[in-house]
């Protein structure tokens, strides 16, 4: 007779045995905690989920199937797990990840659209050269309360859940497997191993290794902004590269950067605290973001004001390909504002000392906040050198951006030339 071990109880190993037990197939999970606990790889309150997929067009197909059955999982848990709000990806228009977003929804006729501007999605704000690809059916899973209600399923369907039962061990014979638990042996005539961040140590013959992802919140300031129901989940790609979620609590603003992740020997090991490093990078990223975009944008939209879209349409009409027009009649026109854009958006970052003096510790300060401590509890000349040379490149860059004729077409200067 059949019989099935399933040996982690997470995201992949309740899932299975839900439905393992669903087929009518004998089943007993084994965890060395409960379905639903804080330290394997289900944890951190919510998960991305998309199908414009910018890991490949191959994937689509199982992502469709997966969504009706995260669906019918919810359907039988009695509550919400998918919140369909949507998924933004932003980021340079010609950024690999970008276009391979775009190909998946090509490749399947997914129901994506490509944005310029930020009127829609205002909790993420489009910079120089950047777009945003909305993918409707995108939205958040509730990883903890789905691997709870997969295992509920899974013991209403017959199937047995052995909580606070490690397994040290499973050996394979002629007639089947052994499971050796905490509790004594159990014999099975199949496994299932889904023991996620454990493998290593039950599967050494395998080359694998145990990451860590840090997750940050941050309270939302506009209690507009970062609704759970209605603000989609958003994918940067370039610098900063990070996922930004909806404030699931109606409080906190997940976001996680992207960035290589720490490999640790055991979960059991791992620190239960967000390291200080991390959430001052963090903090860093995003306020100088929110602190530069306006001004880019302003001098942006400046630039595009004097665009005229009659010679594109024009180019394109005599056969000129895509790429060309941008390059030849696009990039020329607001050339100079991108480099205005990107030079206020610089000194603006660069010579801040109140968002500074919010974000910086004692380990790591910036040049202005190295300045100001200077000035109040020190009086080292080369104080006066770096400001002669902060001065000096503010000025340079002003004579920079007036060449391009930038500030002249943001306040209207040129329209008595024209």
């Amino acid at each position: 007779m059949r019989s099935v071990a399933v040996i982690g109880t997470g995201t992949v190993g309740s899932m299975a045995l839900w439905r393992l037990a669903e087929r009518g197939i004998p089943a007993v999970g084994f965890d060395a905690y409960a379905p639903g606990h804080d330290r394997g790889a289900a944890g951190g309150e919510s998960r991305i989920f998309r199908t414009a997929y910018k890991e490949g067009p191959a994937y689509v197909p199982l992502l469709r199937q997966a969504r009706a059955l995260w669906e019918e999982l919810g359907r039988s848990a009695g509550r919400r797990l998918l919140t369909p709000v949507g998924g933004v990806t932003v980021g340079p228009r010609d950024h690999p990840k970008i276009r391979a977003v775009l190909e998946s929804a090509r490749a399947h006729d997914l129901p994506v659209e490509v944005l310029t501007g930020n009127d829609r999605v205002p909790e993420h704000p489009l910079r120089d050269g950047e777009i945003m690809v909305v993918d409707r059916e995108a939205g958040y899973l509730r990883p903890e309360a789905s691997v709870v209600a997969a295992a509920a399923a899974a013991e209403r369907a017959g199937a047995r859940i052995a909580g606070y039962t490690p397994v040290k061990q499973v050996k394979e014979d002629a007639d089947g497997v052994t499971v050796l638990a905490q509790d004594g042996e159990h014999r099975f005539s199949h496994v299932v191993m889904t023991p996620g961040p454990w493998a290593r140590a039950l599967l050494p013959g395998l080359a694998l290794s145990t990451k860590a992802l840090t997750s940050t919140w941050f309270p939302r300031r506009d209690e507009s902004l970062f609704e759970p129901d209605t603000c989609p989940i958003a994918i940067r790609v370039g610098e900063p590269a990070y996922s930004c979620f909806p404030a699931v609590d109606g409080v906190g603003v997940k976001v996680n950067l992207h960035l290589p992740w720490q490999e640790i020997g055991s979960p059991d090991d791992l620190a239960r605290s967000v390291p200080v490093a991390y959430v001052e990078q963090v903090a860093r990223a995003v306020a100088h973001l929110v602190l530069t975009v306006p001004y880019a944008v302003r001098l942006v939209l400046a630039g595009l004001a004097g665009l005229d879209r009659a010679a594109e349409k024009a180019a394109a009409g005599l056969g000129a390909a895509p790429f060309l027009v941008f390059w030849h009649l696009t990039l020329p026109a607001v050339r100079g504002a991108l480099i205005g854009g990107a030079f206020f958006a610089f000194i603006t970052s660069f010579d801040d000392l109140t968002v500074a003096l919010f974000v910086v510790t004692t380990d790591l300060q910036t040049l202005p906040v190295r300045i100001f401590n200077y000035m109040q509890y020190d009086y080292d000349p080369t104080v006066t050198a770096i400001g002669t040379l902060m001065v000096v490149f503010a000025a340079v860059a002003v004579v920079v951006i007036e060449r391009f004729a930038v500030v002249a077409k943001l306040f209207g200067a040129d329209q008595e030339h024209k």
